[in-house]
């Protein structure tokens, strides 16, 4: 089967140094279709001939794509002057200069673009399920290519094709459609045609003294598996409630594993109920294999009307365990009862959170950031010291294997010996298992290059609910 692999190189490839913009990493398979596009019209770009070739390859399935994970750097500011402008220099003269700063900040024309120190080459590779009419076209394409980005992001490009699957450094994102972790646009049949429609209205909008609005073209998504992004999960929140379900169940912080044991121990009766053979029960317990149920009680912290209780918990589990088996196990948690392991007392039950994302604190848990740091003490998975010298690199890698996420996609981690987060109980007040008594408990912020998706939990004590990360700025995101 031919396949096709577009390689793009960045111009300004040196380290520390933007060479891409753009929010989105790897570029997707839509962009470069649209940079390919674009560098077909233009003026000594491949024109009818190369317009024809991207009609063959929007047709074809989403491509592979293999490249680095480069280093994220700050955000710049960037503007392009118009007219607006003048209002700003207006009220400075009055001297009125908040009136100027606030007018200044309300300027379209000026962003902040994230840059992105790109080393090395990206591959881009569609598989063809017949030899093209004309493969010469596909080089004159990469040829026109020459900017890639949301900025002046100078790129040179080749195309060659394969006869047989070729190894290149890097990563490798590779379409799902059985559902990936990221979703990527990407060209679909009928592109070139919608695209061009579509650059005739905005042609068209300036009509007299009306200007017509403009809308962009929805983008077709196509599900990709991310190698660095960490492992998905299927998780279900649910609200401890009181028996009567006339008010909330509260714990204090303190409480973590104390409340991970009665949610355990309800899901042990779940799977018993649910007529599971024995070997699958200690897999979902967690005695071997890789199916295990996680439970996660989620604090009330970071935020202005947070007390530090646990009113809710998060059921998680590897996507590995079929979906059947994960809805047998959750819809038997319904109401629920929580009994207490020391004195066998029933203290409450389970209801669960019908939209997890409507929730004030689980979609902190759950949608993707940047930036996360602890709600509940991590136990470090041995010791930060050894003969009075800390070792914090042996300990990240150690903290990142155990949770399985890549090293490649972190770009900064930070311990800090007190919580940063209002409300959080400090790392020595909280209960622990006896097998982990002696292990240091830190606060730990872990900042990606990339946004990823939780749940996230992090040390040696997450099998006690210990561990979970949230969102930085916590108040951040969606308004609730």
């Amino acid at each position: 089967m031919p396949a096709l692999e577009l390689t793009i190189r960045w111009l300004a490839s040196d380290v520390g140094v933007a060479g891409y913009h753009g929010e989105d990493w790897p570029p997707s398979p839509s962009r470069v279709f649209r940079a390919l596009l674009a560098g077909c019209c233009r003026p000594g770009g491949a024109g009818e001939r190369g317009i024809e070739a991207l009609r063959r390859l929007e047709a074809v399935a989403p491509p592979t794509i293999i490249g680095p994970m480069p280093e994220r750097l700050e955000p710049v500011a960037s503007a392009v002057p118009n007219n607006d402008g003048d209002k700003s220099f207006k009220f400075h003269q009055k001297g009125l200069a908040a009136n100027a700063r606030k007018t200044t900040s309300k300027l379209k024309t000026i962003r902040a673009r994230r840059g992105w120190s790109v080393q090395a080459p990206v591959h881009y590779r569609w598989e063809f399920l017949e030899p093209d009419p004309d493969p010469e076209a596909f080089e004159q394409l990469a040829e026109g290519l020459t900017i890639l980005g949301q900025g002046t992001d100078l790129v040179v490009a080749t195309a060659k094709w394969l006869s047989e699957p070729a190894r290149s450094a890097g990563h490798t994102w590779v379409p799902d459609e059985g559902g990936g972790d990221e979703l990527l646009p990407v060209p679909s049949a009928g592109e070139i045609d919608r695209l061009t429609t579509k650059y005739r209205q905005d042609r068209s909008r300036v009509a007299g003294v009306h200007v017509g609005s403009a809308r962009e073209l929805p983008p077709v998504m196509a599900s990709y598996r991310d190698p660095l992004s960490p492992p998905a999960s299927r998780w279900q929140g649910f609200a401890l409630r009181t028996l009567d379900d006339r008010s909330a169940l509260a714990f204090e912080g303190d409480q973590v594993m104390r409340v991970a044991g009665m949610v355990r121990h309800s899901i042990g009766n779940a799977a018993k109920q649910a007529g599971l053979d024995q070997d699958t029960i200690t897999e979902i317990m967690g005695h071997g294999g890789a199916g295990r149920f996680g439970v996660l009680p989620i604090p009330n912290v970071g935020h202005a009307w947070a007390d530090g209780y646990i009113r809710r918990v998060m059921v998680h589990a590897p996507r590995q365990v079929p979906e059947a088996l994960w809805i047998r196990i959750v819809s038997r948690l319904t109401a629920s009862e929580l009994i207490d392991e020391k004195s066998r007392e029933v203290r409450g039950m389970l209801v669960p959170i019908a939209r997890g994302d409507d929730d004030r604190l689980l979609w902190r848990v759950t949608d993707r950031a940047t930036t996360w740091t602890s709600a509940t003490a991590v136990v470090l998975p041995g010791f930060d010291q050894r003969r009075g010298k800390p070792r914090p690199e042996k300990v990240v890698k150690r903290l990142l294997s155990k949770a399985r996420i890549p090293v490649a996609a972190v770009r900064r981690v930070e311990f800090h010996p007190a919580p940063i987060l209002p409300s959080v109980t400090p790392a020595g007040s909280v209960l622990v298992p006896r097998y982990l008594k002696g292990y240091p408990r830190k606060f730990i912020t872990i900042e990606f290059h990339r946004p990823v998706a939780g749940p996230l939990v992090l040390g040696a004590g997450a099998g006690a609910g210990l561990g979970l990360m949230v969102q930085v700025p916590i108040g951040g995101g969606r308004k609730r």
